[in-house]
């Protein structure tokens, strides 16, 4: 049984919401665990076809060796499976020297390639070239960079200063009810 009761215990919304939260995720991924998948998303061009070819026979060896499990059907899955390692490594690195030497001399290139390559993210800045304030339009990128520099660090007390203070708890938001929200354990039978 779970103590639904300590969320009303809470006076704080945002900690009875968590404790809520944390409730029903426990319950949820008892039956429906989370599970960690790896999602491609970062291009290597260090894989080269030959390199795919051994990738492939590698896992053809991993299915037979799995499949006819005998100890020479292993040993030829790791032997190859080292030596594609060992293949990627020296492709990347390979890769990665060649990047740098080129260049070396062009900081923007390099660290835009450290930020695309090593981290996966590109830039995406957005260059402001005017900015309208009450009654002006400003187009100098020091004049936008001193405007920019005074409204942010004004706004966050500016909008705290409009907000009334409360004595208002969540509950009183709340319309009690008689309904009763359960969840009933499920047997392997019923999901198949």
């Amino acid at each position: 049984m779970v103590p639904w009761h300590l969320i009303e215990l809470k006076e704080n919304p945002d900690i009875a919401c968590d404790i809520w939260q944390q409730m029903l995720l426990g319950i949820a991924d008892y039956p429906a665990p989370l599970k960690k998948r790896r999602v491609r998303g970062i291009s290597s061009p260090w894989i080269i076809p030959e390199l795919k070819k051994l990738m492939f026979q590698r896992d053809k060896l991993n299915k037979i060796a799995s499949s006819f499990s005998t100890d020479v059907n292993w040993t030829s899955y790791k032997h190859l499976k080292n030596k594609v390692n060992y293949e990627i490594k020296k492709a990347k690195m390979n890769h990665f020297n060649k990047f740098f030497k080129e260049n070396c001399r062009n900081k923007k290139n390099t660290w835009k390639g450290i930020l695309n390559r090593l981290i996966g993210s590109e830039s995406k800045s957005t260059k402001i070239t005017q900015l309208e304030t009450e009654d002006t339009i400003t187009t100098d990128p020091i004049e936008i960079s001193n405007l920019l520099n005074t409204h942010f660090p004004q706004i966050g007390p500016s909008l705290a200063s409009q907000i009334q203070d409360t004595s208002s708890k969540y509950n009183d938001y709340i319309t009690p009810t008689k309904q009763i929200f359960s969840l009933v354990e499920t047997s392997s039978q019923e999901i198949f």
